[in-house]
């Protein structure tokens, strides 16, 4: 099995506002965005193409048209709860570098941990092997999953998937081979 992982293309929103699982507009760039995104998937052929249910995942999976397409909360970005489209500078520095030193277990306040996020991508990831086994799959996401996908194969400690660099438009691919995920490239 073979998952391509997709991040959406960029968005309106500014980089100074925390939006994980709002709803935000794509880009005014997003036509030439989507021509990009096509070049890059030309040589690859689909058996099927899974979502985040959020609409910059779902017009970008629909807009693609390249197979079966299945819509998949367990894709959602990471839910910010209570800080969802304040500003990076309202949510204040002190709750950042908490959330930022314990990942794992921090809950942001009416959100989940990464340690949560982590749970739902590894439960997708698991069913996706059983669902597709030796197919390949697109899946079009957010960073966070991305990250914790990759974080997951690479048998990463969360803290440490903050390094992982996952651009707009941008391509990373896991493969399963003898029972053993590899990663086989990331941010393309």
């Amino acid at each position: 099995m073979r998952l391509y992982l997709l991040r959406h293309t960029p968005v309106k929103s500014s980089p100074a506002i925390c939006y994980g699982q709002s709803e935000v507009a794509l880009s005014s760039s997003y036509p030439t965005d989507l021509g990009q995104v096509r070049v890059k998937l030309k040589q690859l052929h689909f058996n099927a193409i899974v979502s985040s249910p959020l609409g910059r995942c779902k017009r970008l999976a629909e807009d693609l048209a390249i197979g079966d397409l299945v819509f998949d909360n367990r894709l959602l970005e990471f839910n910010f709860g209570d800080w969802e489209q304040k500003t990076w500078e309202q949510i204040g520095e002190g709750n950042i570098r908490q959330w930022a030193d314990h990942l794992d277990a921090y809950h942001c306040p009416n959100g989940e941990s990464y340690a949560d996020l982590r749970k739902r991508t590894v439960s997708f990831w698991k069913d996706s092997i059983a669902q597709y086994p030796g197919k390949t799959i697109l899946v079009v996401t957010h960073a966070g999953v991305i990250r914790c996908l990759l974080a997951s194969a690479l048998d990463m400690p969360l803290h440490n998937a903050f390094r992982l660099q996952i651009d707009y438009g941008s391509l990373s691919a896991i493969t399963l081979a003898n029972g053993q995920p590899r990663v086989l490239f990331t941010n393309r």
